[in-house]
């Protein structure tokens, strides 16, 4: 049973307050037991409670949370099937951002036409997700699907003599709560907003999310990561019609900068992505942003408000 995922909709299933929901959930992720039994029914009341919280409940050797994640790898059937080295292998390479099936097979050491079924079986058990390229035809990039597994792969597994160096608190101000905000949040905040764009966006914000995924534009010489693409029908990637374009921004003011970036990218698309949205996710937004979006029909602001109650 979930706190219906991203959508975090359900009262009661985290705490109140939007920023200390989302980072609670980029922790913890949706399952209900973990935001109940798992920590004595102890969650953060506020944003400043976090640390505290982190430290306490997840951090700590004797928190039950401390030792779930590698519980639940070690008793997956879809793990322990194929070697746990490959799966470690596979799951270490994934942590480390949304791979291409090429970075995974040098990774393992394999061809990469020898890849394709490790990933598959964590796909079927819900641990890894695959992201298609709505508008390209290229190799799919994996991403981790639970946020929980996420925070242990990337805070607590790589750290461990930090953390049997110094008091749960310490190593969390020290060094975790850094790892945590560049490896865990962002990613986390992106699967939000293409979840949010899937399941809640209406025809009026997204007139057509047949395929929604990550992808990428050229320019400048560089390729800039799009976090958001919608695309409509059609059985060739590039041949299918550009809907919205959208980056999700968790750490940062969103500005007019991030504006004018969607708008060459929608501009590298050519016809294709005419009339496209631009769609901006992001908990602090800008009042210049605001003024400018407010006076656009193809800009769309997403903040935590609308992102929890709006479609």
């Amino acid at each position: 049973m979930r706190c219906d995922d991203f959508g975090l909709r359900r009262p009661g299933c985290l705490p109140s307050g939007l920023l200390t929901a989302v980072a609670t959930f980029s922790v913890i992720g949706g399952v209900v037991g973990y935001a109940s039994d798992m920590v004595d029914f102890d969650l953060p009341d506020s944003l400043d409670d976090v640390d505290r919280w982190v430290a306490q409940r997840v951090l700590h050797p004797a928190a039950t949370l401390h030792h779930e994640a590698m519980t639940r790898l070690a008793e997956d059937p879809s793990v322990t099937i194929q070697s746990p080295r490959i799966s470690s292998s596979l799951l270490a390479a994934i942590t480390s951002g949304s791979v291409e099936a090429g970075k995974i097979a040098s990774r393992l050491g394999r061809p990469v036409s020898n890849v394709a079924v490790p990933p598959n079986r964590l796909v079927e058990a819900g641990f890894v997700v695959r992201h298609e390229d709505p508008v390209r035809a290229r190799r799919p990039l994996y991403a981790l699907a639970d946020p929980f597994l996420q925070f242990h792969l990337s805070v607590l597994e790589p750290h461990g003599p930090l953390r049997r160096e110094r008091r749960p608190r310490e190593a969390w101000d020290a060094r975790l709560r850094h790892v945590f905000d560049s490896s865990v949040r962002g990613p986390v905040f992106e699967e939000m907003a293409r979840t949010w764009v899937r399941r809640w966006a209406s025809t009026k914000t997204v007139a057509s999310k047949d395929h929604v995924g990550p992808s990428s534009v050229s320019y400048d010489g560089k390729d800039w990561q799009l976090d958001v693409v919608c695309a409509g029908e059609g059985y060739v990637p590039g041949d299918r019609p550009v809907t919205a374009l959208g980056q999700a921004k968790s750490g940062e003011r969103l500005t007019a900068t991030r504006l004018r970036g969607l708008e060459r990218a929608r501009a590298q698309l050519c016809g294709r992505a005419k009339g496209a949205k631009l769609l901006l996710f992001g908990p602090d937004v800008d009042g210049a942003l605001r003024r400018e979006a407010s006076g656009r029909m193809d800009v769309e602001l997403i903040d935590l408000e609308r992102r929890y109650t709006g479609s």
